[in-house]
């Protein structure tokens, strides 16, 4: 076997764990994944002491390829470093530029951005930065994107966040491709009276308790949403009209108890309002 400073994995005595855990991660790279082979070679000739940075080089070309397969966007500066995802990336830079240039595509607005649907893909929609002044005091596109990504998985009976597919920091265009959720924000639902469109079994109070349920259960992984009035809280078109929660451009992410302080309450104080103007509006469209 080829020797690495006059030694090799033979001359140290039995396999280390460090090995197999190289060669495993290596086995699970995606196929025809730049550098995989040559990694293959520095493993094998590595010392001990040399293979956590070659695990931490693996990891590195996961994610970078995660990214790319994820169509998490990353800006011009990786397409310069990666010039193979160009086409890729630049086309679909290009589809969310043209789709929210019509205002026909837009759903809706808020301080910092406006969300478009993608009319070619029904469940796809993009968030727009389009106030840059107060989008550089809130969350970035990507870090935005990352709280998404961090709550993919929690669901709590229904409640949960809408799937990101990725985000864009390109020339005058910053943006959140993700899942267009089939809702309504509570806000829209008790100022339009759209209660055509909902089943007699909605019931308020179970939807606020789903809410809180959820909203723990988001305390519970260090984020705190922030920002969580009426109108980043969707309603499920769709019995039993499950929450959705939306927008997490004031959200933080607290890895320490003793820097939680009122974080929690600064989420909690919104239910009760929530709570109220549902059951206000149900009571006025049973009268």
């Amino acid at each position: 076997m080829p020797s690495n400073k006059g030694s090799s994995k033979e001359d140290i005595g039995p396999p280390n764990q460090s090995y197999d855990d190289a060669y495993r991660l290596l086995e699970d790279l995606p196929t025809g994944l730049p550098a995989g082979e040559d990694l293959r070679s520095r493993v094998d000739i590595a010392l001990p002491e040399e293979l956590p940075e070659i695990i931490k080089r693996i990891h590195d070309i996961r994610d970078q390829r995660a990214a790319i397969l994820h169509k998490t966007f990353i800006g011009s500066r990786y397409l310069q470093a990666h010039p193979e995802e160009f086409t890729e990336v630049r086309h679909a830079v290009d589809a969310v530029r043209e789709y929210s240039d019509n205002q026909s595509n837009r759903l809706g607005s808020g301080r910092v951005a406006e969300v478009y649907k993608n009319p070619n893909f029904s469940h796809v929609c993009a968030k727009v930065v389009r106030n840059m002044t107060r989008y550089r005091t809130e969350n970035s596109v990507d870090v935005e994107t990352g709280f998404l990504e961090d709550l993919a998985d929690l669901n709590v009976d229904g409640a949960r966040t809408p799937h990101p597919y990725g985000f864009i920091e390109d020339i005058n265009l910053r943006a959140i491709v993700m899942e267009r959720l089939h809702a309504i924000s509570v806000d829209d639902l008790t100022s339009r009276r759209a209660h055509i469109l909902f089943s007699e079994e909605f019931d308020p109070a179970r939807f606020v308790g789903t809410l809180s349920r959820y909203v723990e259960a988001m305390h519970d992984l260090g984020i705190y949403h922030g920002d969580l009035h009426e109108g980043n809280v969707m309603v499920s078109i769709n019995a039993p009209h499950t929450p959705y929660v939306i927008d997490f451009g004031l959200s933080k992410k607290i890895y320490f108890s003793e820097e939680v302080k009122d974080e929690p309450e600064k989420d909690r104080r919104f239910l009760p309002q929530i709570s109220a103007k549902l059951k206000a509006w149900r009571e006025n469209i049973d009268k």
